[in-house]
């Protein structure tokens, strides 16, 4: 049994949708056994984690055999993805455009991505501030990346981007509402609210 814990930090809709549903997609691509092959090389990933983490464009992995990089794998699982499961649902078929759509603009200009991305958003609202306030101190930085993810909407950096139009939807405030009081189904979160 597999648990992945994908939404603790993640504020946009979209970059859940890419986060939950890519790995379901590359887990269904390992049961069945039609991933891409990717030799990698373990000793090298906390390095490749770190060197990832720091960097906003050009990711190389020095783990992966003849030096690639990370949007060329991450294009590798994508288009067998498209291969395999394309047709199958209008989830799945959304979530290949917008992947599809995601790794092109990360190639180009991580920038144009700040509308999807949390980690894009926050670094453009971080640019942002800095440009008028140009401060040293990093408590002000520290305070507006807690303020993103803070769940009330009233203080909410993302939330006040959601109300300015500036992030990309998936669904509405309304159908939000309408599933925290009716979960589908077919679901655990069903179950439990009716226990």
């Amino acid at each position: 049994r597999l648990h992945g814990i994908e939404g603790d930090a993640t504020m946009s809709e979209i970059s859940t949708l890419l986060r939950i549903g890519t790995k379901s997609l590359a887990i269904e691509m390992l049961e069945i056994g039609a991933s891409p092959e990717v030799p990698y090389d373990l000793s090298k990933a906390g390095e490749d984690i770190q060197g990832i983490s720091k960097r906003t464009s050009g990711w190389y992995l020095g783990g992966v055999k003849k030096g690639k990089g990370a949007l060329e794998i991450l294009n590798l699982y994508r288009k067998r993805a498209h291969e395999l499961f394309s047709g199958r649902d209008l989830v799945t078929d959304v979530l290949l455009v917008i992947w599809e759509d995601t790794l092109q603009k990360l190639a180009r200009n991580p920038m144009e991505l700040r509308e999807r991305l949390d980690w894009v958003a926050k670094r453009f609202i971080f640019q942002t501030y800095l440009e008028k306030f140009s401060s040293d101190d990093l408590w002000h930085l520290r305070w507006l990346d807690m303020q993103y993810h803070c769940l009330d909407p009233e203080t909410s950096l993302y939330d006040g981007l959601c109300r300015a139009k500036m992030m990309e939807r998936l669904v509405s405030d309304s159908l939000v509402e309408n599933a925290v009081h009716e979960p589908p189904s077919d679901t655990r979160a069903y179950i439990r609210g009716k226990f």
